[in-house]
């Protein structure tokens, strides 16, 4: 959000388009910004969309947004003095939130029953606790480590299930390639009859020549189909395992992997979808062609042998010439073509960040910019593009040249040897035709290498994925297998830091104490480690050194697929896949969900009036990752689906960030509901939506620094931590009209 602050900022435009720049920001960053951004308006025209009224009450003109309509338009004063607007009920009830922080900030001391600690891991028993070090396991992909090639027989194992129609591909494939060296043999001949002197013999010799190419061509016909036949269902199965395979394998790898940027969703997806098909293409039209120049070569040699062995050694002999510059030509050309498609690859990311950027884009008016940095990345791979073009021509040249001067002596020595009688020109045409033949498929198969270097390169990476041992098994069969859970977690001398960020520690010596059936909340700036805890609790991450208890058992020991059904998570930016609101809601269960369920999860989250107001109703097609819907509405089915989980433990990480006010206080009154009688964790930037927790820690850097209850906590005064963090959120929700906003207008949306 600061950044994409930091660049309106810069450009000092007419107007800025703000929307909702500190909802999810924490409470001294939120302030802050809108100090910031009420500065920035006294001197510029802002549009700005807010659920937050104490951000927007000095604007000039506000505007109250619902069902798609304007229902008030006015200032504030003009709005807040009619009692039955939208607007002065969501001001109101604002007030009221902040009015009983206030209230409940001037009690003077209250007994807190502490139920976070930092000490207390004595009454853990040892054998309940297992190791506290955990061990790294390799890990070769994805964290820049080479991955060694693997085996043919292991790679030709992937289609054994396919093993019949492998062996008939092969049997076709060798047919075929044996037609090419006696198609060539029938044109040599076919050549030299027609300088024969007896036309009746010549038109007898035509049609048996006819009839030999129609059946080579019903052969070849046949051989082709059958080998693309099978090679291709051979490759299909194989390509649908290894993606499967790769799919569930990657599924078991801990959310650090993921982390790492090589480990991308872009990059993940890249090698599902391309590298199964070079393993297809590896082990099937791959291993067709080295069959097809197998078998003709071994029919070409032993044809031009049987001929005429005497050209047919010195041809042999000369044949790696041949190929050498067959194989050049058409590496050449093709390390042409791979240049050129990798030079403009710095193009095509440009393009393709603009696209998917467009709004941006538009919104700063950056096309010519865009245009630009086009230009510019193009002017170095065309001069690359020109100068490659300048060496393969001299390549191609030569050995075209060279080529060129290997016919002329095979020609010069078969000239010798029919001035010498040892053979005719017949034998000559029909040998030299076959040897030369088998030289282009030979090279033809040579110029694949690179092709199979980088599927070799493919096939390695794809094994090395799937031979990784995920450092958190997520169905690990030695695991407790949890039937009941009671709550109680731990947090015993935590050390931490993020796979993507080793040297920068996040908990050093950290404990905590979070007692069963209660309600505990964690508030701090950002980066102080809260949403890390309940990383910590999901098993996302393990700690590099010390341990996380739930029910005072070792988390590393449960199988985590049974304790992950007894934990619902909703967090600050709700994942919604791309299918119906209620397959998104259903996925909280995965036993067969009742419409009733479901419906009753919805009402309880406030979501079901503006599902049931859509066209589709709970068929609605939410989009990829939820597109189709805002973000409040996308936040309500995020927690409809943990409340139709019924979880024992609920971790709610800003969970009502993306609500308005109305919204955000019935969801409020819902969770608090939810929350009774289980283990909650709630992280959270605005205090009005936590101080009914049974407990509240204060964490800084990385430490608790301060914990208690609500009342406990403000009774420390200004000394408190979070008596400041109340203090400075109230002081400025409650502030007012202290700065005149010339020239702004605001848009308030209830959902």
């Amino acid at each position: 959000m600061r950044c994409s602050y930091l660049k309106a900022v810069l450009r000092q435009d007419v107007a800025y388009f703000d929307l909702q720049v500190t909802s999810t920001s924490d409470i001294i960053t939120s302030v802050s910004g809108d100090s910031i951004v009420i500065q920035d308006v006294l001197s510029e025209k802002a549009i700005i969309i807010a659920h937050r009224l104490s951000t927007i009450q000095n604007a000039d003109l506000i505007a109250v947004v619902g069902g798609g309509k304007i229902i008030e338009m006015g200032s504030h004063d003009e709005l807040i003095q009619n009692d039955t607007g939208a607007y002065a009920s969501t001001f109101r009830l604002q007030q009221q939130m902040d009015k009983e922080k206030v209230e409940e900030s001037t009690e003077k001391t209250v007994t807190p029953r502490i139920i976070l600690s930092t000490t207390d891991t004595e009454n853990v028993g040892p054998n309940l606790i297992g190791p506290t070090i955990f061990s790294n396991h390799d890990d070769d992909v994805g964290e820049g480590k080479k991955v060694a090639a693997p085996s043919v027989r292991r790679l030709m194992a992937l289609s054994v299930p396919e093993w019949k129609h492998a062996v008939l591909g092969c049997l076709n494939a060798m047919v075929f390639g044996a037609v090419q060296p006696v198609y060539a043999f029938t044109m040599g001949s076919t050549i030299l009859l027609y300088f024969h002197a007896d036309h009746e013999e010549i038109a007898t010799r035509t049609r048996i020549y006819s009839f030999a190419f129609l059946g080579l061509f019903v052969v070849s016909l046949l051989a082709n189909i059958g080998q693309h036949y099978c090679f291709g269902y051979m490759g299909e199965y194989l390509t649908k395992r290894v993606r499967e395979t790769v799919l569930a394998k990657i599924l078991t790898f801990e959310v650090g992997w993921f982390d790492l940027d090589q480990n991308s969703s872009a990059s993940i997806c890249s090698r599902l979808a391309k590298d199964a098909n070079v393993v297809r293409s590896l082990v099937g039209d791959r291993m067709a062609l080295l069959v097809q120049t197998f078998s003709a070569v071994i029919t070409a040699y032993t044809m031009g042998l049987v001929i005429s062995w005497r050209l047919s050694i010195v041809m042999i002999a000369v044949q790696p010439i041949i190929i050498a510059c067959f194989y050049t030509r058409r590496v050449l050309l093709k390390s042409m073509s791979n240049k050129s498609v990798k030079a403009q690859q710095q193009s095509s990311n440009i393009a393709s960040e603009a696209v998917s950027n467009l709004r941006t884009v538009t919104a700063f008016s950056s096309q010519d910019r865009i245009l630009k940095m086009l230009e510019e990345a193009q002017q170095g791979p065309s001069q690359e593009n020109i100068r490659q073009s300048c060496f393969a021509g001299i390549g191609l040249g030569c050995s075209q040249g060279l080529a060129s001067c290997i016919w002329a002596l095979n020609f010069w020595y078969g000239g010798k040897l029919i001035s010498c009688g040892y053979i005719s020109i017949k034998t000559f045409l029909e040998s030299f035709m076959v040897l030369v033949s088998t030289g282009r498929i030979i090279a033809d198969a040579g110029s694949m290498t690179t092709d199979l270097a980088r599927g070799a390169d493919v096939v390695g990476d794809i094994f090395g994925i799937i031979d990784r041992r995920t450092k958190i098994e997520p169905d690990d069969p030695n695991g407790y297998m949890l039937e009941r859970l009671i709550g109680q977690i731990e947090l015993h001398d935590v050390h931490f830091a993020y796979p993507a960020r080793p040297n920068v520690a996040i908990f050093e010596n950290f404990s905590m104490k979070i007692e069963a059936g209660k309600s505990t909340a964690l508030v701090g700036q950002s980066g102080s480690g809260k949403s890390t805890i309940i990383g910590l609790i999901e098993r996302f991450y393990d700690p590099l050194k010390g341990m996380v208890t739930i029910d005072g058992m070792n988390i590393k020991l449960y199988n985590l697929k049974s304790l992950r059904k007894h934990i619902a998570l909703v967090s600050q930016e709700p994942t919604l896949f791309g299918g119906t609101i209620r397959e998104n809601i259903a996925y909280g269960r995965c036993e067969r969900v009742d419409e009733s369920e479901i419906i009753e999860a919805a009402q309880a989250a406030n979501a079901h009036d503006f599902i049931a107001s859509l066209k589709e109703g709970y068929e609605t097609w939410c989009g990829e990752k939820g597109v189709q819907l805002s973000g409040g509405q996308k936040q309500r089915i995020a927690i409809a689906r943990a409340i139709l989980k019924n979880p024992k433990v609920l971790l709610l990480d800003e969970a009502t960030s993306a609500l308005d006010g109305q919204s955000e206080k019935v969801v409020q009154d819902t969770l608090m509901r939810l929350m009774i009688g289980r283990t909650s964790v709630v992280v959270a930037h605005r205090l009005s939506t936590i101080h009914n927790c049974d407990v509240i820690g204060v964490l800084e850097k990385g430490k608790v620094v301060e914990i208690g209850t609500h009342s406990s906590l403000l009774a420390k005064g200004p000394c408190g931590a979070y008596y400041s963090l109340v203090s400075l959120q109230t002081r400025h929700a409650a502030t007012p009209n202290n700065t005149n906003c010339t020239k702004a207008s605001s848009i308030h949306s209830i959902n």
